[in-house]
């Protein structure tokens, strides 16, 4: 398989250093630079043509005439041409065993309602992987309609977000952007793979750090938090991959640690600091227009965003659709010990997934029942643990 490991026998002292069953170097595509990408790079972006825009857009009124609920919509209820349906299965293969990211582009929202653009964005993804965790996840600043008390969570606030990857999700992030703001909001990518060889070389000790268990405390609706201990960068039938996310590991005003919680260490503080430096340094910003499908490997690629600026006229406003995934054919193991919402709810039946549009989890959000199609239940709204 490509892009795994090298075969490379390092024998410097680096590599004495290195924890048993980790490889001494990653090579393939993974492994880039964020040199090797900037945003008028064509490589990563899979452009919709008006052929396909028009099979896409059949395909929105064939589902549509089924009259079933969002859950049930896939290949065979949102059908394409074997031509576009090769092209969006190649995605995967990308996301796996290529660079870990790719970008659909040529959609355009100010086209379509927003229950037609969720449709859609199902419709796509369902071809890129064949399993979806049952729940769509808006992204949007919520300051302004969340109560004074009330402590909104990073991703639903304008701020900066740090790199990490989606804790406690699925094997690829998938990220629908309606709308972006006035200015900001960028979004910038970082190939752990780069970060590790970059350790190897350069901080192998760090790289001990970050392999051995770490405390980590993940919050729970209604009940006490739940603690688990892993690495961050693991390794597992010889493929690298890393679970990142500082919140869980140091706390936040959102998800404050629990008082038994220890200290960080002063290896383990200094080895957060190393990565937080490693990905500045080797990432990029990823060009993004609305209509655009952002498709990450969660396993291997850690991705960032810059603060934004909403204007007040419509479509004006950052908005994205989150709905994370798995390719069963192409998924990698993970270890054993991993904690992942989606491995319990993956196999939740069609009628019962709630995939809602933005206007729906509003109205949800203020104690309304949204009107919607059978196959979109109202459930309790998830929260962000990013």
């Amino acid at each position: 398989m490509p892009g795994i490991i090298s075969t490379t026998t390092r024998t410097d002292a680096a590599s004495s250093m290195i924890p048993d069953g980790f490889p001494n170097w990653l090579t393939g595509p993974m492994a880039w630079k964020g040199k090797d990408y900037n945003q008028t790079s064509k490589e990563y972006i899979c452009l919709l043509d008006q052929d396909d825009l028009s099979l896409i857009e059949n395909a929105l009124r064939h589902f549509k005439e089924l009259g079933l609920g969002r859950g049930f919509i896939g290949p065979k209820t949102f059908p394409l041409s074997e031509k576009l349906a090769g092209r969006l299965k190649s995605i995967s293969s990308s996301i796996h065993k290529g660079r870990g990211f790719e970008v659909v582009r040529g959609l355009q929202p100010s086209r379509f309602n927003e229950e037609d653009l969720l449709i859609i964005y199902l419709g796509i993804t369902s071809y890129v992987a064949d399993k979806r965790y049952p729940k769509i996840r808006p992204i949007y600043d919520r300051t302004a309609i969340t109560s004074a008390d009330e402590l909104v969570s990073p991703p639903f606030r304008a701020n900066t977000m740090s790199f990490h990857t989606d804790v406690n999700a699925g094997d690829i992030l998938s990220l629908f952007t309606l709308s972006t703001g006035i200015s900001g909001g960028d979004q910038h990518l970082v190939s752990s793979w780069k970060v590790y060889n970059q350790l190897v070389r350069e901080l192998p000790d760090v790289l001990a750090a970050l392999t051995k268990d770490w405390r980590w405390q993940f919050p729970r609706e209604q009940e006490a938090p739940q603690i688990c201990y892993q690495p961050i960068f693991s390794c597992v039938n010889g493929q690298v991959q890393l679970a990142l996310a500082k919140t869980f590991l140091v706390g936040s005003e959102v998800y404050p640690l629990t008082a038994d919680a220890p200290p960080l260490s002063k290896e383990q503080t200094r080895a957060l600091e190393v990565m937080t430096r490693l990905c500045q340094e080797n990432s990029f910003k990823v060009s993004q227009n609305p209509g655009d499908i952002l498709f990450v490997n969660n396993l291997s690629i850690l991705h960032a965003r810059d603060s934004y600026e909403n204007g007040r006229q419509p479509g004006t406003a950052r908005r994205l659709l989150n709905l994370m995934l798995r390719d069963t054919a192409m998924a990698w193991d993970q270890p054993k010990d991993s904690r992942t919402e989606f491995e319990g709810e993956i196999h939740i039946l069609p009628d019962e997934q709630v995939l809602w549009t933005i206007g729906e989890w509003e109205a949800h959000t203020h104690g309304n029942t949204p009107q919607i199609a059978p196959g979109a239940r109202v459930a309790a709204t998830p929260q962000s643990h990013d």
